[in-house]
């Protein structure tokens, strides 16, 4: 019953053909590129983003330290996960 547990091995299967040729990264960015929800986040995201940089040129007449509360109290507000 003893198998030499250091051998490699080929593991074949008819039904499931894989590409050795397949790059991770390429694999990752396609995915992200599909996935129809995170790119809504991403667009939310951004949208965020831009707000936040509109509100607070808005506010430029607010000393540097007020200026700071409001943006972080902004970003606190358009949050993403």
């Amino acid at each position: 019953m003893g198998v030499d547990v250091n051998r490699n091995f080929m593991a074949e299967d008819t039904t499931i053909l894989f590409d050795t040729m397949l790059s991770q990264d390429e694999l990752l960015d396609a995915s992200l590129q599909q996935n129809t929800l995170l790119l809504l986040t991403q667009k939310n995201k951004t949208l965020s983003e831009l707000e936040l940089k509109k509100t607070a040129k808005q506010e430029l007449s607010l000393s540097p330290f007020e200026y700071r509360i409001r943006v972080h109290q902004l970003q606190l507000q358009h949050w993403v996960y």
